[in-house]
């Protein structure tokens, strides 16, 4: 099922998104409602429901843009550039590896609806001085659920890094800002981010085969197809007739990417031998 959300008719300076979001029937009107209700919680927008079908829904909200920073020795380093179809393969703009990565967890997410990379920055008084922080992202979940995100190296977090106090006051002002909006917040470090051999490479390849090629038309026919667990080889032995390998892969890397099916992704390099089954929960 299919549902549009289209962000119109906000006010001057605000940005304007078009999402597309596929959902299982099965969770269609929950995931709709949930969020709505967050929408009109954290953003302040009414939305407003179109069709007659049931199927087409719109609202309205303010969103955010990226923070474009200087890239210069304190920024930038190890910039990388990207680009997500949850973000309508707009430039995406990273600041190190780890942010890099993280992205790829937040893009290769079928959970999430939507997200913006250093979407604001704060003003805070602490201790006594006034200082300012930027924020590494802001995620929609499909859901409702919205959360404010840090990306910190752990080393970062030890008493023995020399900037360790300037960081804690950084999470500090940031968690506090976050609860006066009513919005989660959460730092995530490598041990989540990377927490396994072969995670990032299997969703660098996901995020990449999906970014830069359109859904194959023989996913439909290759999600019947997995009525079990199987291997991407044995997929292809059944529909050799009917679907070439390469499209095998494509249609199983889009069915991931939106939640259809399942991988062991952290513990299974991807290749023919990968196993994939139907997402239940879906």
């Amino acid at each position: 099922m299919k549902f549009l959300f289209v962000y119109d008719n906000l006010p001057l300076g605000k940005s304007i998104h078009s999402i597309t979001l596929v959902l299982p029937i099965n969770v269609f009107h929950i995931a709709v409602e949930s969020l709505y209700k967050e929408l009109e919680k954290c953003l302040g927008y009414k939305h407003r429901v179109e069709g007659g079908n049931g199927l087409s829904s719109t609202f309205q909200t303010p969103g955010y843009s990226p923070i474009v920073l200087p890239r210069n020795k304190r920024y930038g380093n190890n910039c990388w550039n990207a680009a997500g179809r949850k973000v309508g393969l707009r430039d995406i703009v990273l600041y190190s590896d780890l942010e890099f990565d993280h992205w790829l967890n937040v893009e290769s997410d079928y959970r999430v609806l939507t997200y913006c990379e250093q979407p604001c920055e704060i003003e805070f008084v602490l201790k006594g001085k006034r200082h300012t922080s930027i924020l590494d992202m802001w995620i929609l979940y499909v859901n409702g659920k919205v959360l404010f995100i840090e990306v910190k190296y752990e080393k970062e977090l030890h008493p023995r890094h020399r900037q360790y106090e300037r960081t804690m006051r950084q999470i500090e002002a940031q968690e506090t800002w976050c609860n006066q909006e009513g919005i989660g917040y959460e730092v995530r470090t490598e041990k989540q981010i990377r927490r396994s051999r072969f995670l990032i490479q299997n969703q660098l390849k996901i995020v990449s085969s999906v970014t830069n090629h359109e859904k194959p038309h023989c996913a439909n026919e290759v999600l019947k197809n997995i009525t079990q667990k199987k291997r991407l080889d044995e997929i292809y032995s059944e529909m050799y007739e009917k679907v070439g390998k390469e499209n095998i892969h494509l249609a199983c890397q889009w069915l991931i990417y939106e939640g259809h099916i399942q991988a062991d992704l952290d513990n299974q390099i991807w290749s023919n031998q990968l196993e994939v089954w139907r997402n239940e929960q879906a």
